[in-house]
């Protein structure tokens, strides 16, 4: 049996010229795989130059902070909303809903010898005389229906020479405290306290009670109303108020804390509008026996209102704040009158 052997197979060596072009394709590889991974990395460097695209590195950039710059942005100047100046003294006369509808707001304001009109915008039974679109105004029924009705106030806001104020009755509220019973001032028994006119009341404490009467503001606001009056902005002093349970569990300090920080919010809201603060004083039981507080103070008022309106005369409104110490040169006291006073003070007829 013959074994044949195998002779080896052999190949030839490769050329240089072929050594050339596999180290060309690997270096084009190599090309292809860098660029890929430097335009994901930083394709937002690459700016484009009438001399071509330019990498422009933030590490290799020149210190041009102090340089001035050149900006094409258009500013834009958003127009003061209050266009109508602060009427002082104030002379203000408070007109019915009808004044509205029918446009004869600045007829009887100049018949009246006033300039200022007052329009009562939330009532003490908790109801807006404007249509609202506050869930909690819808939920409640507090809201007014009537078609037009804003429109008309909007354009009533827009006369010329024209300043009008929107007064709210902020915490007697009988609508809103039925539909949700746990915003109410409570007894110790958990039930409803009633004043003596048998309203309720919501509690000042709640923030969702505040959220409500900050939305309310705003509403009024966006209507054109160039000052908001807030009343009944205290807690109870008439009535059973001893009563009231949350006024037993809290001190006085507390109550006014609450307050105050409530007419600080309200005076943002309302400043970043354009319009005017003003915050009718809940004067003191004038009975020692009634030891009830409601939580409001002159100071507070100091800080927060543009106006301080009072159920008094000019001397005796000077005289509240002389006696107490306090500085009234940054803001205006408005009397409560029944009847035109001086011309040099501020007075309005309610």
């Amino acid at each position: 049996m013959s074994i044949y052997r195998q002779k080896p197979q052999y190949t030839s060596r490769p050329t240089l010229l072929h050594r050339m072009g596999t180290l060309l394709l690997f270096l084009l590889l190599i090309a292809g795989l860098a660029s890929a991974i430097f335009l994901f990395f930083f394709r937002g460097y690459v700016v484009d130059t009438p001399d071509g695209p330019r990498l422009e590195m933030p590490f290799l950039a020149k210190e041009t902070a102090s340089l001035p710059t050149i900006s094409n942005d258009v500013s834009v100047t958003i127009p003061d909303k209050d266009t109508n100046p602060m009427p002082e003294p104030l002379h203000a006369i408070l007109l019915s809903s009808d004044s509205i509808m029918e446009k004869t707001a600045r007829t009887e304001m100049q018949n009246a010898g006033c300039n200022a009109v007052i329009y009562d915008m939330r009532t003490e039974d908790g109801s807006l005389h404007y249509v609202s679109d506050l869930s909690l105004a819808i939920e409640s029924g507090a809201s007014a229906s009537l078609p037009g009705l804003n429109d008309a106030i909007h354009d009533m806001n827009e006369t010329a020479d024209l300043y009008t104020i929107a007064r709210v009755s902020c915490f007697p509220d009988s609508k809103l405290t039925e539909a949700k019973p746990d915003l109410a001032l409570c007894r110790a028994s958990g039930a409803t306290w009633k004043d003596a006119s048998k309203g309720a009341w919501l509690s000042p404490s709640r923030d969702e009670v505040q959220s409500y009467l900050l939305d309310i503001c705003r509403e009024l606001s966006a209507l054109g109303f160039d000052e908001i009056l807030l009343t009944n902005c205290a807690y109870p002093t008439k009535g059973t108020v001893s009563q009231v349970d949350a006024l037993g569990d809290e001190s006085i300090d507390v109550l006014s804390v609450t307050l105050e920080d409530f007419y600080k919010e309200m005076r943002s809201v309302l400043a970043a509008q354009g319009v005017h603060l003003s915050i009718q004083w809940e004067q003191p039981p004038e009975s020692e026996s009634n030891k009830a507080s409601s939580g409001q103070t002159l100071e507070s008022l100091v800080l927060s209102a543009d106006r301080v309106w009072m159920d008094l005369d000019y001397e005796e409104a000077v005289n509240v704040f002389s006696t107490q110490g306090l500085s009234y040169s940054n803001l205006s006291l408005v009397s409560i009158l029944e009847n035109p006073g001086k011309s040099s003070f501020s007075w309005a007829l309610l």
